[in-house]
């Protein structure tokens, strides 16, 4: 009907042709999209822009004005969406990138800029720009900035992936080694980023040095996790936990060292240009390293831990109340023991540092484990107390080991140590008076004390020996405890009587 037909285009082909060939341009871009390029789609038309015929590509082109500019205000959107693309992105969104995806987004960035490039120096689009010259429209301005922005990020781009290249090798080189012959790898690296700093003009900058060493730490966490298998940590023998752990540690820490001493030394890497230092904070390079390392941490004192506990399974105390008190040790073992299940069996991954979990057991165990301290500590005191001899009490410390350097058990066990030097002076004491006894009786050979079965020198010699080793041993132990009742003025006129002694014996 009219009515209908009254709102129809007054052309209905051209406005078929319109939607057709925008369809057409999207296709075109997503398209690109799809390789990873930025396709520029050209107006309606854009096949006559280089006819050889200029009259008719001239009408044609002044008849196109409102297309081009309608086109190049599309440009600008598209190259802006990709100027402002930022290799920091993943970070930012908490994806954890690795250092290959700053070195990829680079050449990714290159090659797409370069597809743009050569887009805008194609005949038909300088064909374009001469036509929105000739007609001073506001849209050339705009065009030679856009084109002028795509040759600046050009050259960027080109020269940051140039001088990233070797940086790919040794990163490449780090990814395919096993974590226990990482740490030779690390410092190369860290060269070759010193390198870069200092030639690279683009990539001189803080924000982009950091994201990327924010990378090499995921990759690092992500090569150390691999490595120990957290799900398997508390299901190893304790031993070969904590030594992978430490092991972990040693390199991760190795590498945050070597990045405050080229730190110190960059001056060294520039030859040909102003020295530019790194006045950034090492805060900002390793947040989620520093976290990922209390984390391990963590993990190594909790199997620490574990095997200082785990001596008490063999403790047996002597003496009066040696029963009770063992029994009392047994007890506390087994619900040591009933602490550790509940990490046998942790379905989370106990180094993911977004995971609160570990930490709220982790708190837990060592407010329970503080309480065995208090126990244990008890349990040690009394058994010193009950010991009828140095000798007992040197063998008490050594079954209970480096549980005395708990601190609470340490705090509590303190006025001991004293004590322990006034005991060895008395065993010193009993020592002269037994060699006195003895060497009075030389003279009366069937008195004297020897060996059984030994010649009268050799008998003599080896008595001697035996008294000396029994006061060398009690003496080294005492060394050992590395406490400061060991350096006291007491303690070094009780050594001084020892060395005497051990004279006497020798002489």
């Amino acid at each position: 009907s009219s009515g209908i037909n009254a709102e129809w285009p007054l052309r209905p082909g051209d406005d078929v042709q319109r939607h057709v060939h925008s369809l057409k341009s999207s296709v075109f871009v997503v398209a690109g999209q799809v390789k990873g390029k930025t396709s520029l789609p050209l107006p309606v038309g854009a096949e006559s822009f280089t006819d050889n015929d200029e009259d008719k590509a001239e009408r044609h082109l002044r008849s196109a004005i409102h297309a081009i500019e309608t086109v190049v205000i599309g440009w600008t959107h598209q190259v802006h969406d990709v100027l402002k693309r930022k290799s920091a992105q993943s970070l930012f969104e908490g994806l954890n990138p690795e250092p290959m995806v700053e070195i990829e987004f680079w050449e990714s960035r290159a090659r797409n800029l370069e597809c743009i490039f050569d887009q805008l120096r194609s005949q038909k689009v300088r064909k374009m720009a001469e036509i929105l010259e000739r007609t001073r429209s506001s849209y050339f301005t705009a065009f030679k900035i856009l084109f002028k922005d795509v040759v600046e990020a050009l050259k960027e781009a080109r020269e940051i992936t140039m001088y990233l290249k070797p940086l790919k090798s040794c990163i490449e080189s780090v990814e395919e080694a096993e974590f226990d012959q990482l740490q030779p790898r690390l410092a190369p690296l860290l060269h070759v980023l010193c390198l870069v700093w200092a030639n690279s003009t683009h990539y001189r900058s803080p924000s982009r040095l950091i994201v990327i060493l924010q990378e090499i730490c995921n990759l690092l966490i992500r090569l150390a996790t691999e490595y120990i298998q957290p799900e398997e940590i508390f299901k190893n023998e304790p031993e070969e936990a904590l030594e992978k752990v430490s092991f972990i540690l040693t390199v991760l820490l190795k590498f945050k060292d070597d990045f405050e001493e080229k730190r110190l030394n960059l001056k060294e890497y520039f030859k040909n240009s102003e020295y530019v230092p790194w006045e950034f904070a090492s805060s900002l390079v390793f947040p989620r390293y520093n976290c990922f390392l209390a984390r391990l941490q963590q993990i190594r004192e909790l199997v620490e831990t574990i095997i200082e506990f785990n001596r008490l399974e063999k403790i047996e105390l002597g003496g009066v109340k040696g029963k009770a008190l063992s029994k009392q040790v047994e007890n506390l073992f087994v619900e040591f023991t009933e602490f550790v299940t509940v990490f046998q069996n942790i379905t989370y991954d106990c180094l993911d540092i977004t995971d609160t979990k570990f930490k709220a057991d982790f708190d837990t165990f060592k407010d329970k484990i503080q309480y065995l301290d208090l126990r244990l500590a008890s349990i040690i005191t009394q058994g010193f107390d009950d010991c009828g001899s140095l000798e007992a009490v040197i063998k008490m410390l050594d079954a209970f080991g480096t549980l005395l350097d708990r601190p609470i058990i340490r705090k509590d066990f303190e006025p001991k140590y004293p004590l322990l030097i006034t005991m060895f002076d008395e065993e010193l004491d009993l020592t002269k008076k037994i060699f006195d006894q003895q060497n009075a009786l030389l003279n009366d050979s069937p008195a004297i004390t020897l060996h059984k079965n030994m010649p009268f020198v050799a008998g003599v010699l080896q008595w001697c020996s035996g008294m000396r080793d029994r006061i060398s041993l009690i003496k080294n132990r005492i060394i050992t405890l590395n406490h400061g009742a060991t350096e006291s003025a007491e303690a070094m006129l009780v050594f001084q009587k020892y060395d005497q002694m051990i004279q006497l014996l020798g002489s």
